[in-house]
């Protein structure tokens, strides 16, 4: 019960930020009073600024595929002159199909650097002094890591496929010559001893 209650007061809490933190063509509204603004550039990134146009940092969307499955998400954070940079997960803590929404949203519930009165220039700071690790290395291993392990999947379907077309064309020839029989002595035909090879030989390409 306690943790519905606080499953409900959360939920409530986010659901109110999210009325508040709102989009207006280029600014930010924090209860429909302008506080700050937004502008992209270019495709996936976003350059927050203060209402006199003085940029106070960028936002960079980035990606990476595992597989047709699997995406990693994340935000590259510079600060105005470029010479801070920080990575931070991509989150969506609201429902919307605006994706600039998403991550204004995300920086100023989250990370605090955007409030009522706009930049929030303290949090900022700390924002860029804090140590992270780097989302894009991490990622980028494990990417490179599946990757890795799906060709070189790909790389032993192909060489059962190869073995099992020549495989079966030995098969083939072999069916067309008179059979073999078992000998007085118990010893297995050409035949059998040719189907345990095949086998054999399937296991050792996996």
């Amino acid at each position: 019960m306690k943790q519905c209650i606080l499953l409900w007061c959360l939920s409530l809490s986010l659901t109110t930020m999210a009325q508040k933190i709102q989009l207006k063509k280029d600014k930010i509204l924090w209860d429909k009073v302008e506080v700050a603004t937004v502008k992209e550039p270019y495709r996936d990134h976003l350059e927050i600024g203060s209402l006199s146009g003085e940029k106070r940092f960028t936002v960079a969307y980035k990606g990476l595929n595992a597989n047709e499955m699997q995406m990693y998400n994340w935000l590259e954070i510079t600060s105005a002159d470029g010479k801070q940079k920080t990575e931070i997960p991509y989150e969506v803590l609201i429902t919307a199909f605006n994706s600039d929404r998403i991550i204004v949203h995300l920086l100023a519930v989250k990370y605090n650097l955007i409030n009522e009165k706009g930049i929030n220039e303290e949090a900022l700071k700390t924002f860029f002094d804090t140590p992270r690790e780097s989302l894009s290395e991490k990622y980028g291993k494990i990417v490179a890591s599946a990757k890795f392990e799906a060709d070189e999947q790909k790389r032993k379907v192909q060489q059962v496929k190869k073995f099992v077309k020549s495989t079966n064309k030995s098969r083939q020839q072999y069916n067309n010559e008179p059979q073999r029989s078992i000998n007085d002595r118990g010893k297995y035909s050409s035949q059998t001893l040719c189907g345990r090879q095949w086998c054999q030989s399937i296991c050792d390409c996996l």
